[in-house]
């Protein structure tokens, strides 16, 4: 498999025209990433892998591969990409309008260290956010863990703008070279936002969709030649070591004990171990019996249609039991394919992935074609999340879990707002890109 997957990796590269961040270079690379990471410590996890796991991994990434292919000859064919539009528009946006954006987001912070700690009292904040963590994915939790509408829609804006103003940032970095730091702390307290609640996944979705504006735009100004990628991969390499590096560190900041694992074998659960556990899933209580159709797929639709459909929404829960092997824990994740092999068999696969590849190459073809003066891109905003929810196919369904949810809906909603007010765009016609 560790084979196979390279060879996916290294062909979607070229079939994307050297492209680091098409889709399926991005998939194929998440799982060889995991794929090393296993084969690592097959020993300790007695990993002997199965047929039907390698069959699973192996031709679900060779369908990812095949489909975001065809998308693209299609593109390449019919769409010419716009190669010389490489004007900035000289307005800066006035800080009169980024000072009040700021005000929100520091009121939504210390709005939420007050709801935190009243709803879980500790000794300390970082305790509190803890305690928060753990009962909000406890099973057996009894506590009501809801914030106030309010709050949660103040928090929706405050994440949305962090990433709207990360494009803009990196945009004054790649065209004017100079850093806004009111930009950079608009980015900050949005961060800080998303930490409050005890998850890491929305500050890696902002770090990775920084990455993703100044690859765009870096690319862009150089008009999309790849002469230069190898600058890249060694600037990819050095983020992602800085991450693992903070990693683990970062989760004890959050009040997360993490003492009983090595730095090592922690980042090894995290990149590795869900293979182990898709094995262990497919030859024990698979396939599942029970459930509402497409549950775990699509969590967050069911969750937010339960109550106009009369169902109970507390009983709708990720199905995602920690497991271990010779006594070495491996947590509680399982690849991307976990949740399609658990609603909806075998068949799931590659109709859920044939459907990941398609949406995923047609927003990366909008990505490439954005515009420079359309106020900030909807395509590159929306693909960066795309490429932050492909990156995690190791770890678990994050493709469908991100971008079908309401609370999506919202924040692209949010976005035109934001460039109406921000950038001075109609909120009527916002091109996606033009051919």
């Amino acid at each position: 498999m560790l084979i196979w997957l390279f060879g996916c990796f290294v062909a979607s590269y070229f079939l994307n025209n050297r492209e680091l961040l098409a889709p399926s270079v991005i998939f194929s690379g998440s799982l060889l990433l995991g794929c090393i990471c296993a084969f690592l410590y097959r020993n300790k996890w007695a990993l002997d892998l199965h047929l039907n796991t390698f069959l699973v991994i192996s031709l679900g990434t060779l369908l990812f591969v095949v489909v975001s292919s065809v998308v693209h000859q299609y593109y390449s064919y019919n769409l010419d990409m716009n190669l010389t539009e490489n004007v900035v528009d000289p307005k800066t946006i006035s800080n009169f309008k980024i000072l009040p954006i700021i005000f929100v987001e520091v009121v939504t912070v210390l709005f939420t260290i007050y709801e935190i700690q009243r709803i879980t009292p500790s000794n300390g904040l970082s305790n509190s956010i803890a305690l928060y963590r753990a009962l909000s994915i406890s099973p057996t939790n009894t506590v009501d863990l809801s914030l106030p509408r309010i709050l949660n829609l103040m928090r929706l804006f405050t994440g949305a703008v962090g990433y709207f103003v990360g494009f803009l940032f990196m945009k004054d970095i790649v065209y004017r070279k100079k850093i806004n730091y009111l930009y950079l702390v608009v980015i900050l307290l949005s961060v800080v936002s998303d930490l409050m609640l005890g998850s890491r996944g929305g500050t890696m979705t902002i770090l990775i969709g920084l990455f993703v504006f100044l690859y765009a735009l870096y690319k862009k100004k150089k008009s999309w030649k790849s002469e230069n990628n190898i600058k890249l991969i060694f600037g990819i390499v050095g983020i992602a070591a800085a991450v693992i590096l903070v990693f683990q560190g970062f989760a004890n900041l959050l009040g997360r004990n993490t003492s009983e694992y090595s730095f090592t074998y922690y980042l090894a659960i995290y990149l590795g171990a869900e293979i182990k556990n898709l094995d262990i899933f497919l030859q024990t209580v698979f396939p599942i019996q029970n459930g509402f159709f497409g549950e775990q797929t699509f969590m967050y639709i069911w969750k937010t249609i339960s109550p106009y459909i009369g169902i109970d929404s507390s009983i709708l829960q990720f199905d995602l039991p920690f497991l271990s092997v010779n006594g070495y824990s491996l947590g509680n994740v399982y690849t991307v394919f976990y949740s399609y092999l658990y609603d909806f068999g075998y068949i799931g696969v590659p109709i859920l992935v044939s459907l990941m590849a398609f949406i995923s190459q047609v927003f990366f073809e909008k990505f490439k074609r954005f515009r420079l003066n359309q106020g900030v891109p909807i395509s590159v905003l929306v693909y960066a999340r795309i490429f932050s929810a492909l990156a995690f196919s190791f770890f678990s369904n994050k493709f469908y879990e991100n971008m079908f949810n309401f609370s999506f809906f919202e924040i692209i909603v949010i976005w035109i707002l934001l460039n109406w007010f921000l950038c001075g765009k109609s909120l009527i016609k916002i091109s996606w890109y033009k051919d």
